[in-house]
This record gives C-alpha cells, structure tokens and sequence, in this order.
C-alpha cells in the first residue's frame, strides 16, 4: 500500500534532516516514481536549499543588488523548466 501526498511531505522534510529509515526511504521513493506534485515539490526544496547556500545568507547581512538579481535568474531559470 502506498503511502499519502502529505505522509510523503513529511518524509521528504525527514529525509532533508537525515533522519528517516531504509523501508521509510523506499516508501517515498515508491511514491515519487508515481507522484509528480511530490517530485516537483522535492526539486523546488532543492532549489531552495541550493539558493540559500549559494548566496550563504546570514541575518545580520543583506543581499547585494547582485546577489538578489542571481536568485531571480535561478527562479525564472526553474520555471522554465531549465
């Protein structure tokens, strides 16, 4: 049996944190293969996770005119499929 939109969220959202189990991860492999909402929601969380590394954003800072417009490019670069 499969397992559900939200219980794959959850899961992917442990996965990130390293703290989900073998069967855990081939339950939400398993739901992957079949889910486009949940593959496009990973691939979103790694853009963002990619994003916050890459311009390494601290609190105390704030972005450069440069650093802003690389992120922009990154988005529109994802959302057309690229």
């Amino acid at each position: 049996m499969g397992i559900s939109c939200k219980k794959a969220t959850e899961l992917t959202l442990k996965k990130a944190d390293g703290r989900i189990s073998l069967p855990q991860r081939l339950q939400l492999w398993q739901h992957q293969l079949v889910c486009v909402l949940c593959r496009r929601f990973v691939a979103q969380m790694n853009l963002l996770d990619k994003l916050f590394k890459r311009t390494q954003i601290i609190e105390t800072e704030s972005l450069s005119v440069e650093e802003k417009e690389n992120i922009i490019a990154l988005l529109r670069e994802d959302d057309t499929g690229s």
